[in-house]
């Protein structure tokens, strides 16, 4: 990675980790409204995703020596089973019995569990940090005609735990005998083409397909696309009449700019 692009993932993630904001794009389809109105986020798995490289990464493994491989599956043993270094050290040793052939071949399998994993098993929230962009606007909300979610996030919220994606030219080395098979999947998850760093992308991950509950403080506001009509403004109004913090805002284009503005406005 070149100096000016490491600076700018530097930057992301920087902007990213200060945000007490992050953002849902959506179409202002019935299964959209019908979510909104129950309060209710998605967990899609990774095959539903638009870019085919997305959490398809190909984990790059090389086998390291026996005693390595001993170590660091003790120092794991002994942070998770409770017991010493030398106790894990010694359950370990069996590993040596192994020819290479046999570890090459769990390697494999451990390969192919984490694919399998990552495409039935874990779900994934995608959000932003940006709420004006206009290629997400047209990829996510039906080219501008539906509408984007302003979340609060903060510690004390489930958002609280989403992280920025980190966005590179290469991808990442994976080790599986440094850490856990939960701790990779999780790194994958996290990691996107420098291509897509546009979307400043905030990750929350759960299980495959699950929809998760949200509470009413956690939605501070609502942004209308540049088409959206007013008939799907006024159901979203509807929606939020009992609500009186909300805040609704409208997308317009900026006079002299290629770039959006966003305005707050009044029900009507």
């Amino acid at each position: 990675m070149g100096l000016k692009r490491a600076n700018e993932s530097i930057r992301l993630i920087v902007m990213a980790k200060d945000s007490s904001f992050l953002y849902k794009y959506r179409n202002a389809s019935e299964r959209s409204l019908r979510m909104l109105e129950d309060r209710k986020y998605y967990f899609a798995p990774a095959d539903s995703f638009n870019d085919p490289l997305d959490c398809a990464v190909n984990p790059i493994y090389e086998l390291p020596p026996i005693e390595k491989i001993i170590e660091n599956q003790a120092k794991i043993l002994q942070d998770n089973d409770g017991i010493t270094f030398q106790e894990a050290l010694q359950k370990l040793q069996i590993i040596k019995t192994i020819p290479l052939s046999g570890l090459e071949t769990l390697l494999q399998r451990l390969r192919e569990e984490i694919r399998s994993a990552l495409k039935y098993e874990y779900g994934i929230l995608s959000l932003s940090a940006k709420n004006d962009n206009i290629l997400m606007w047209s990829h996510y909300a039906d080219y501008h005609k539906g509408f984007c979610i302003e979340f609060k996030r903060s510690p004390d919220n489930p958002l609280g735990s989403t992280q920025p994606v980190q966005y590179v030219t290469e991808y990442p080395y994976f080790n599986y005998f440094d850490d856990l098979p939960g701790n990779i999947v999780k790194r994958i998850i996290l990691t996107k083409a420098y291509d897509w760093k546009y979307e400043a992308e905030w990750r929350g991950i759960q299980k495959a397909n699950s929809q998760v509950s949200y509470t009413d403080d956690m939605i501070t506001g609502i942004i209308f696309g540049l088409r959206m009509t007013n008939d799907h403004k006024r159901k979203i109004f509807n929606i939020f009449k009992d609500k009186k913090d909300m805040i609704f805002y409208q997308a317009e284009l900026m006079q002299r700019e290629f770039k959006l503005s966003i305005n707050q406005i009044e029900k009507f």
